[in-house]
């Protein structure tokens, strides 16, 4: 029994601590070499969560959406062509967003649900999503160009706001940024809302990206894969954290070098 007792703890060890394994198998002058990477952290040990009593589950803010009431000035808000096209799920719908339109393409065609002719001739494309390494330069700076756009015009800022609204723009001043107020869409980071919610999010903040780029027929957002960096021994040493990428920071966290260099947040401290 002591040894089935034994067993069994070291199964559970296992389970908690077991690393995620990729077996990469290739042939070099022609040997066969096989490379097995481990992800230590693909499996972290956390502690239980803790259930909320019955008698508490009114004061506790998990899984609840709120919006704190600051005056209509402070609240996030969609545009009206935003309200009208942002729930969209085909190409046809969003049309209206990018100018477009969606008649069909020829006397002999009937319109369809991905039919999108854009102003300058070419079919809405799904977004094509590239991690950021594997983008041309052109195709990156592109995307800089447009949310430095976004930031500048303060779409940005009225698109995070959505995501946080717990901070509000400059013009109201630092007595009315309250970055750290529990109530801020609790919800949906606390809650089973998290990844729906935030899929929306994305959706539309895409959609924002790509009307701000010259091509918006093809170009999504590009995503950063960690796992290229995963076996850095300084996760600090990735070209990622150098002036072509995200930009080089100061002693006080500041990013001062590339593309996104001394933008301000939305409570007021350099980036």
């Amino acid at each position: 029994m002591r040894s089935l007792a034994l067993i069994s703890i070291l199964l559970l060890l296992l389970d908690v601590s077991g690393a995620f394994h990729d077996i990469f198998s290739y042939i070099l002058n022609n040997k066969e070499y096989r490379e097995t990477v481990e992800q230590p952290w693909f499996r972290v040990h956390h502690s239980r969560h803790t259930k909320i009593p019955a008698a508490e589950k009114d004061q506790s803010s998990f899984g609840k959406h709120h919006v704190p009431d600051f005056g209509p000035e402070d609240k996030p808000y969609w545009t009206e062509l935003e309200k009208r096209t942002f729930h969209c799920t085909t190409r046809a719908c969003v049309c209206e967003f990018f100018g477009g339109s969606n008649s069909s393409l020829a006397f002999d065609q009937l319109p369809s649900k991905n039919t999108c002719r854009l102003r300058d001739g070419h079919l809405l494309k799904p977004a094509i999503r590239k991690e950021i390494r594997m983008m041309t330069d052109e195709e990156r700076k592109a995307v800089e160009k447009a949310l430095n756009e976004m930031k500048r015009d303060g779409t940005y800022n009225r698109l995070s706001r959505v995501h946080n609204p717990g901070c509000f723009p400059r013009e109201h001043g630092p007595s009315r940024t309250v970055p750290d107020d529990p109530s801020r869409y609790s919800g949906v980071h606390s809650g089973p809302a998290f990844t729906i919610w935030h899929r929306e999010l994305l959706k539309r903040f895409e959609l924002t990206v790509r009307k701000y780029q010259p091509s918006p027929h093809t170009m999504g957002i590009p995503y950063w894969d960690t796992s290229l960096d995963s076996h850095l021994p300084e996760p600090k040493d990735s070209i990622m954290f150098t002036p072509t990428f995200l930009g080089t920071t100061n002693d006080e966290g500041h990013v001062i070098t590339g593309p996104y260099a001394n933008w301000t947040t939305m409570e007021f401290q350099s980036e």
